[in-house]
């Protein structure tokens, strides 16, 4: 990994800090799920995870499709801030999917640093909802 060095003077003393460059130590979230409709598989429904502030909208291209079992898996990166040398940053993230042409959002959860892992397994009940159950690095999430 490189390294910057942040250099401040402390009365008297010279305080030395190492800052990450971005974009060398991002976080990688494995992604991982199944979407059923109406307790039958969802296959051809795209779907995007966002990691980020809490105004962020789910709009944009799917990550993945789910497959003719519903099923779906991708790897999604997540950009570390330059200030997560210094202080935990929360974000909120999303799981969103799209069919025909609307986007729904079916889970959010705000968090510290992102998980290796996400595994979902959702119900998508009708166009305006969905009940998903949730590991966050192998852990159910209530």
């Amino acid at each position: 990994m490189t390294y910057l060095f942040l250099a401040a003077m402390l009365g008297g003393s010279l305080l030395v800090a190492p800052l990450a460059l971005a974009g060398e130590s991002d976080y990688l979230i494995e992604v991982q799920g199944v979407l059923r409709l109406h307790g039958g598989a969802a296959p051809g429904i795209g779907v995007r995870l966002l990691a980020g502030n809490p105004e962020d909208v789910c709009p944009g291209s799917p990550h993945a499709t789910a497959d003719s079992q519903g099923q779906f898996s991708f790897t999604h990166r997540v950009p570390r801030s330059w200030r997560e040398t210094f202080v935990v940053v929360v974000r909120t993230f999303r799981l969103c999917v799209r069919q025909k042409e609307e986007w729904m959002e079916v889970w959010t959860f705000r968090s510290g640093p992102p998980p290796k892992r996400l595994v979902f397994d959702c119900e998508l009940s009708s166009p305006s909802g969905a009940d998903c159950r949730v590991q966050w690095d192998g852990r159910p999430l209530e």
